[in-house]
């Protein structure tokens, strides 16, 4: 076989196109990119949300929904997924279109799922989902049944301690409400049971009626029925008082330190363009500043996040991260 050695002038002629040609495909779709923005949205977004309507997602949902689809001329509809620790809604933004018009609207439980979930997974979480924007963290309360003859949660240790029997629900293992549980449970030296439920409304209704304990739960959601009588409230996380209920404790009144925190943020699916995350990202952004809904979100115990596309991924990361020790030290497993 004959080798042939081009000219040098031929060579640099074959070079000086080749780079020619790969400039001018990173202008194509630097071009492409832009025109998806600009086009961008060309049709109703879906928000989908995997839980059961009437939760703190659902309410933050329709809240800022609104203000980003007259923002953007497009409605914002929720799509609710409901199922699997959140793996059903997940699973099926991991396979929409990349083009920014199904977006997930997810709980931090997302970030146990890869700890406690990994065999059931059919995608990579931090490749197959882009995190757009953490966009509030909600303070969590703690309910206990009526029935029970506790006012205060140093009378509900004491209770525990004392020999009362004890069972709580959550949504599911390895939920925020789970974790919450053991942490307080552990820094209380005491013992219950859990009951997982599916959904928070139906956690919610099982301490109402009785049949357990005790919940810990959004103040967005529990605070309605804590009004009314049918449960009592005890404590609040997050640093602050409800609103709604001045007169109930922070734990950190109380004593306890370091509880975990909730928060709901938007993910979309990989390879969407750049210019669509960061256009979603702004739109969300601006609807948290809306005075209006800032009012909304304190009444409701949550407090607007709002942070860029890169460090929603660094706190995912980390997220999984502690949740793997969280899961060693209190020994949670899928039910």
């Amino acid at each position: 076989m004959r080798h042939f050695k081009l000219p040098g002038s031929r060579m640099g002629l074959l070079r000086k196109n080749g780079l020619r040609l790969l400039a001018a495909m990173c202008t194509a779709c630097l071009a492409i990119g832009a025109s998806a923005a600009d086009h961008y949205p060309g049709k109703p977004i879906v928000l989908v949300v995997p839980s059961v309507p009437g939760g703190s997602a659902d309410k933050l949902g329709r809240l800022l929904g609104d203000k980003v689809g007259k923002s953007l001329g497009q409605p914002v509809v929720l799509d609710f997924k409901p199922g699997a620790s959140g793996l059903v809604a997940e699973e099926a933004v991991v396979k929409s279109a990349p083009d920014g018009h199904t977006v997930l609207l997810d709980q931090s439980t997302i970030t146990m799922n890869p700890v406690l979930l990994k065999s059931r997974m059919r995608f990579d979480l931090l490749k197959d989902l882009r995190p757009v924007s953490n966009l509030v963290r909600f303070q969590q309360m703690l309910v206990v049944s009526t029935a029970l003859p506790v006012r205060s949660v140093q009378e509900l240790v004491a209770y525990a301690k004392a020999g009362g029997s004890l069972n709580y629900s959550t949504m599911g293992s390895g939920t925020p409400q789970h974790v919450l549980s053991e942490q307080f449970l552990r820094s209380s030296g005491i013992t219950a049971t859990h009951v997982p439920y599916k959904g928070g409304a139906a956690a919610l209704l099982a301490v109402a009626s009785g049949d357990v304990q005790f919940n810990f739960l959004s103040v967005s959601t529990g605070q309605g029925m804590a009004q009314s009588g049918r449960v009592r409230a005890l404590g609040v996380l997050d640093g602050k008082r409800a609103s709604k209920l001045p007169d109930v404790p922070t734990f950190e009144e109380l004593g306890y330190r370091d509880m975990a925190s909730s928060w709901l943020g938007i993910f979309v699916a990989r390879n969407t363009p750049e210019s669509i995350v960061q256009r979603l990202h702004q739109e969300f952004g601006k609807a948290l500043q809306d005075p209006q809904v800032r009012e909304t979100l304190a009444e409701g115990g949550m407090q607007p996040i709002g942070n860029t596309p890169a460090e929603f991924m660094r706190q995912v990361a980390d997220e999984i991260a502690f949740n793997r020790k969280l899961v060693q030290e209190f020994q949670i497993s899928v039910d």
